[in-house]
């Protein structure tokens, strides 16, 4: 295509437009989009990220992760180990100091997937991408870890198969919450702050906002959303409902889904 739209060989106005549009895509897979995250930059062009930021913060994630690794390769049986794996990467590894991921398929940060999503189309793909989150928070309650770090830029999202990726763990504790995302500070609930005590019940708040983020409420309260006559009332209610209990949760989201859609897989083409 190059070759054939060559300004050399080309003189068509539109060939040379389509030529530059053409080294514009190289140079954007090659060097990748530019994102930031609470460590600083990184680049993605969806299917290697590489997080060259706050060399500190990289080390606590990258040793954050291999924690939740090992603590689920002891715990879980393989079936399920194997299922657990889906939800974070499984080739997390320095290359000098740059933290790189490489996935199998497109892997979109959900913070700028979320504005490529059709607003017709965003309500249906906003719940399978929370019935994901609520699902590794389940699973994360049951190693009794919290990861305190749920948010639109630490998940991204596979858009051909309907599966996530957490692929930040900065903030990951069992006991006490020690440090947190200071640009989400409000998507955590207000207890925390009182009993630094972690649970399930930070990560199921957090998965919550960062679902009414997606839907159009980027201050995660959703109160504005009842507003909206797109957005399904259960589902909004449901994200405002204070939740303790991981998987009691999931189980109630299940409910609010199998009353209100058809199953159904949605095709997501970004």
């Amino acid at each position: 295509m190059v070759k054939n739209l060559h300004p050399d060989v080309n003189s068509d106005t539109d060939a040379i437009a389509a030529f530059t549009h053409l080294n514009d895509l190289k140079n954007s897979f090659i060097k990748g989009y530019e994102f930031f995250d609470e460590a600083g930059k990184y680049s993605s062009n969806y299917l290697e990220h590489r997080r060259m930021g706050d060399n500190s913060f990289l080390r606590i994630s990258k040793s954050n992760y291999d924690k939740i690794v090992h603590l689920a390769r002891s715990n879980f049986d393989n079936k399920s180990f194997r299922h657990f794996m889906q939800y974070i990467p499984s080739n997390l590894n320095f290359e000098d100091d740059i933290l790189v991921y490489h996935s199998q398929n497109k892997c979109i940060p959900l913070s700028k997937a979320i504005r490529l999503i059709p607003e017709n189309e965003k309500g249906e793909h906003v719940n399978w991408i929370f019935s994901r989150m609520i699902e590794f928070v389940s699973m994360l309650e049951s190693l009794g870890v919290t990861h305190a770090g749920i948010n639109p830029d630490s998940v991204f999202i596979l858009p051909e198969s309907h599966g996530i990726k957490i692929t930040s763990f900065y903030h990951v504790c069992i006991d006490k919450v020690k440090t947190i995302s200071g640009k989400y500070k409000n998507y955590y609930p207000t207890q925390m702050f009182d009993t630094k005590e972690a649970g399930s019940y930070i990560d199921i708040c957090l998965a919550k906002k960062t679902a009414i983020c997606c839907l159009g409420d980027v201050s995660g309260s959703g109160v504005r959303l009842r507003l909206e006559k797109n957005i399904n009332k259960d589902v909004l209610n449901y994200l405002l409902t204070n939740d303790t209990e991981a998987f009691t949760s999931m189980r109630r989201w299940r409910e609010v889904l199998n009353n209100n859609y058809v199953k159904r897989f949605v095709e997501l083409k970004i």
